[in-house]
């Protein structure tokens, strides 16, 4: 089995984070998989929680803290893909806290089979019932995900969730790395599309694999704790030009295409109203 580079970046979700790396460890990683926690500067305890497990997984994998001095947001992807130096290249979100132990050759597999696979995902279950969001009712719909068998592979071909992906680096040679969210001063929040679409222009299969689930712990059970700095972040981005100025209708359809879900997007902008 060829080794994976695995991304994992971080914000103020130690509990989640806790959670993500002991299902992630619980796996057959080995000592040529690379592991890399990117620290967005959190201050819940993430930094001191990261330097007391190091030791205990540095034999594991190659495993690489990044302590980043600022909270650069998603851009920490751009970068700590460019760090990686396997072959197959993985992002997981840290609140993905079940993972099936065979998520390596699943995965590895679908690039085997398909040589135009560009950014393959796991299917994410989560608790959906219990607060909506746009994807997963956009995932339900075959009009939107039309599922297809390519190579006796399964696949629901559209845009791909990060939230636990693999792409490859001849891919990222060719199509360019994800967007970097802080270029030009403006912050991007869709960079899973945006990636999804320069891989299909490509000429690139993007989508989900069937039968690969991981647990992705979505929703007010989970989220609750970290709902201020959900709220903010979308608050920051409402205050960019050309967005700002809009309407409440407007900024609200903005905020469900990136999956907001409708409640949540009323509570961003009665924050953005009255901090505007």
């Amino acid at each position: 089995m060829q080794p994976v580079s695995i991304l994992i970046p971080t914000f103020n979700r130690l509990e989640l984070l806790a959670k993500c790396l002991d299902a992630l460890f619980a796996t057959p990683i080995d000592e040529r998989d690379e592991v890399i926690i990117w620290n967005n500067a959190s201050t819940d305890g993430t930094k001191q929680f990261l330097n007391r497990i190091h030791d205990n997984y540095k034999d594991t994998c190659q495993l690489k803290i990044i302590h980043n001095s600022e909270n650069i947001g998603l851009s920490a992807v751009n970068r700590g893909f460019k760090m990686m130096r396997n072959y197959f290249r993985m992002k997981i979100d840290d609140d993905v806290i079940k993972i099936p132990h065979f998520f390596k050759e699943k995965l590895i597999n679908v690039f085997e089979e398909i040589p135009t696979a560009g950014y393959i995902a796991a299917e994410l279950e989560n608790d959906k019932l219990k607060l909506p969001q746009q994807f997963f009712i956009n995932y339900e719909n075959p009009q939107i995900y039309k599922r297809e068998n390519i190579n006796g592979i399964y696949l629901r071909l559209g845009d791909a969730s990060g939230g636990f992906v693999m792409t490859t680096e001849d891919v990222l040679n060719d199509v360019g790395y994800p967007v970097d969210m802080q270029q030009d001063g403006i912050k991007y929040y869709n960079e899973d599309s945006e990636f999804s679409e320069r891989c299909r222009q490509k000429n690139y299969v993007v989508g989900f694999l069937e039968g690969l689930k991981v647990y992705h712990a979505f929703g007010e059970k989970w989220n609750k704790p970290y709902e201020k700095d959900y709220i903010e972040k979308y608050v920051n981005w409402l205050s960019q030009g050309g967005i700002k100025n809009r309407s409440r209708d407007e900024r609200k359809e903005l905020l469900t295409a990136f999956s907001v879900s409708s409640e949540m997007a009323d509570k961003i902008l009665d924050v953005f109203n009255r901090v505007s």
